[in-house]
């Protein structure tokens, strides 16, 4: 099963441009409820964040990758989402929340099939920045901590 998950990630990755280039969030928690006044109840809430630096809008292929119930990975078919010029975007990867903002709540969302936890690559290609066309980082919230980090690139 991991031998066909790989595959499949090697199919996606042939498919993708020449020259293109990636956003990495190597794990998410997203298990909380909404945010009521900045604050997670339970669990924990994670949130991708990215901006567009180009004056171009950039059309983003986002791909979860998380497990199955015998944990073997599943990558999931990419979603496009369009990022507008000079537009910085938030999201839960697992939940919709209002305060994501109608923007943030239009990136397409993991597959609950498979849980709240996984990673994220977030694909595209040209962008006149190269790959500092799309910059991001990764927060997550729980009821006790924070943390944030800046997200890899690489092409």
């Amino acid at each position: 099963m991991k031998r066909s998950a790989l595959l499949t990630l090697a199919c996606l990755l042939a498919t993708v441009p020449a020259f293109s280039h990636t956003l990495n969030v190597p794990f998410f928690a997203d298990n909380g409820p909404n945010l009521f006044n900045g604050n997670v109840a339970s669990g924990s809430a994670g949130f991708v964040g990215i901006q567009n630096t180009t004056q171009n809008p950039i059309v983003l292929n986002i791909v979860y990758i998380q497990n199955d119930i015998n944990g073997d990975p599943v990558v999931a078919t990419p979603q496009q989402f369009t990022i507008l010029p000079r537009e910085g975007v938030s999201w839960r990867p697992a939940q919709t929340d209002p305060s994501e903002g109608l923007r943030g709540q239009a990136v397409p969302g993991s597959d609950a099939t498979y849980g709240p936890f996984g990673s994220i690559q977030i694909i595209w290609s040209g962008g006149s920045a190269g790959e500092l066309s799309v910059v991001g980082r990764y927060v997550q919230l729980s009821t006790d901590n924070a943390f944030s980090h800046v997200l890899a690139t690489g092409e």
